[in-house]
């Protein structure tokens, strides 16, 4: 499994997520891979297409498209054609608009799940008060890519799945929202690199943080959907020991509902589970069980025992 972020090189607007990079490569090197324009982007998924990744897309994009890096003069785009290669994978795209691309996709073309946004992303604040229009904004791109960092950092460590993740995405947005409510005029200052004229002892720049920027802040949290299975965790980060943790994660497997075709996952998970808890006769069954309804799938070939590979004679 691998975390692979698509993040184009010379997109405008939206250089503040070099920040999430940094933190994604920093924290999940073994598993980060880049990729800055789209030719890269779909060589990469065109080697994944039996594997399950986490896909992170930090890109401009609409209700038809992830718009990627400009090629000779030309902006390149990624549409339903390119993003059908994420089949088996989960896609969090920070991207304007993209639901309904999402659902397309998960409808249609198997990709396992998709958290998007419905609209338009603000980057900027609407406020009457225009001398800290840019103040504003800038604490806005902050508390986006803390809070994707802090959501993200938590769906892979504590093994959330995808519907717990999109709601902590939403709840870390309204945390880093109240955490700059509680700061003095000098932390803001800091934290932000803002005008200290401006805002020092200011009451009105105060005023506009507690209106103008939770409204801001309180609009994206609402943009937030949902496609595709909603109990997906990913199972190269299930890293516990703890058998009680392992127990109850089994039984929210074992009664969560995958649609037919996304079943191989669910079974997948079972075993993965099973096999961290020492139950080999139990975690071999459910390994078979994945192959017999996913048979390309080749994360399992290298969990099962040499003397319960399967053919597709026996599959059938």
């Amino acid at each position: 499994m691998k975390i692979i972020h698509f993040f184009p090189h010379n997109s405008e607007a939206i250089g503040f997520f070099n920040r999430v990079k940094r933190h994604l490569k920093m924290n999940y090197k073994p598993y980060y891979e880049l990729s800055i324009n789209v030719s890269h982007f779909c060589r990469v998924l065109s080697n994944r297409l039996d594997y399950t990744d986490v896909i992170i897309i930090t890109a401009h994009g609409s209700k038809h498209c992830i718009y990627g890096d400009i090629y000779r003069g030309e902006l390149r785009e990624l549409t339903v054609e390119q993003l059908k290669m994420c089949k088996n994978s989960f896609i969090f795209a920070f991207s304007c608009s993209t639901s309904e691309l999402g659902r397309q996709l998960c409808e249609n073309y198997n990709i396992m799940s998709y958290i998007g946004f419905n609209k338009d992303i603000s980057l900027t604040v609407e406020s009457s008060k225009k001398q800290f229009s840019e103040e504003l904004s800038n604490i806005l791109k902050e508390i986006y890519t803390c809070a994707v960092n802090k959501a993200f950092d938590r769906f892979i460590r504590e093994n959330l799945n995808i519907d717990q993740f999109a709601r902590m995405v939403s709840k870390c947005l309204l945390e880093y929202h109240t955490m700059v409510m509680t700061m003095n005029d000098e932390q803001l200052i800091t934290n932000f690199r803002i005008s200290r004229k401006k805002v020092k002892d200011n009451p009105l720049f105060k005023k506009a943080l507690g209106t103008d920027l939770i409204g801001t802040v309180n609009y994206v949290r609402e943009l937030i959907e949902i496609h595709g299975e909603k109990y997906f965790i990913p199972w190269m980060f299930i890293e516990s020991e703890n058998k009680n943790f392992l127990r109850q994660l089994i039984n929210k497997v074992k009664n969560s509902t995958f649609k037919e075709e996304n079943l191989y996952y669910k079974n997948f998970l079972l075993a993965i589970l099973y096999k961290k808890c020492g139950a080999e006769i139990l975690a071999n069954y459910y390994l078979l069980q994945t192959k017999k309804l996913n048979i390309d799938y080749k994360p399992v070939d290298k969990l099962l025992p040499t003397n319960k590979k399967i053919t597709g004679k026996y599959l059938r």
